[in-house]
């Protein structure tokens, strides 16, 4: 999963490939392989800070962020 993330990482620091979407299910993958929870929380934060409302395109995302949260504080 490190490689896969990495990799994933590596394409989205060019600014012409990705989306904010993509940058938040990176931040998403992150905070699942974070150790310290505290650090999760904030990955989470950050990938829910990207969107910029809940629309048709990220619908799917955001209800996974939030359901995802749940898996970060416990």
């Amino acid at each position: 999963m490190k490689k896969v993330v990495a990799e994933i990482e590596n394409l989205l620091n060019n600014s012409i490939i990705g989306t904010a979407s993509d940058n938040a299910l990176l931040l998403d993958y992150k905070a699942a392989m974070e150790d310290q929870t505290s650090k999760a929380i904030k990955l989470k934060q950050q990938a829910f800070e990207l969107q910029t409302g809940i629309n048709a395109d990220n619908a799917l995302l955001v209800s996974n962020l939030n359901a995802n949260m749940d898996f970060a504080v416990t």
